[in-house]
């Protein structure tokens, strides 16, 4: 009795494992903010993450390039030497969007695969890894709207508590 929900189209190709996915996903949604430069971005990064890590050129900029290709960004600006200021799309956002909502529908699956995380990560019963899940959906829907704050905090005292253990 699998997860019949099917990867969404717009985002399939966004959604992979580990930095990379993670990556793809920043990469929309950064210049989803505005226009930016590939290296603009690479500075964004690096400054986000508090300088532990800065992808390369050499995986960054043929990220941009396969993204703008797929048709997910678009060069708004030409500059001197050739530098390229790149924005998101209509279908940009679109995908964006879609891996999104995708994301927070991945604690299903995880929940479904619970019975074998203590297999995996010694220590942790899937009853622990069910709650951890679900409290990661409820997170994921409430700390973009006004209920922030107090999900925050909330997120805040028990990693305190976790601590003192």
């Amino acid at each position: 009795m699998g997860d019949k929900r099917k990867t969404p189209e717009a985002c399939a190709e966004i959604v992979s494992a580990g930095r990379r996915g993670m990556l793809r996903a920043y990469v929309l949604h950064s210049f989803g903010k505005g226009r930016k430069s590939g290296y603009d971005l690479l500075r964004e990064i690096k400054e986000k993450t508090g300088g532990r890590w800065k992808p390369s050129k050499g995986a960054l900029y043929p990220l941009i390039t396969q993204l703008e290709k797929s048709g997910l960004l678009r060069v708004a600006e030409r500059g001197k030497r050739g530098m390229k200021k790149y924005e998101l799309s209509a279908q940009g956002r679109k995908a964006l969007k879609a891996f999104r909502e995708h994301a927070i529908h991945l604690g299903e699956h995880y929940r479904m695969m619970a019975g074998m995380v203590g297999d995996v990560f010694e220590g942790m019963d899937a009853e622990m890894y069910a709650m951890l899940m679900r409290a990661r959906n409820l997170i994921l829907h409430k700390v973009g709207g006004p209920k922030g704050k107090r999900v925050k905090e909330i997120i805040r005292k028990s990693v305190e508590e976790l601590e003192k253990i």
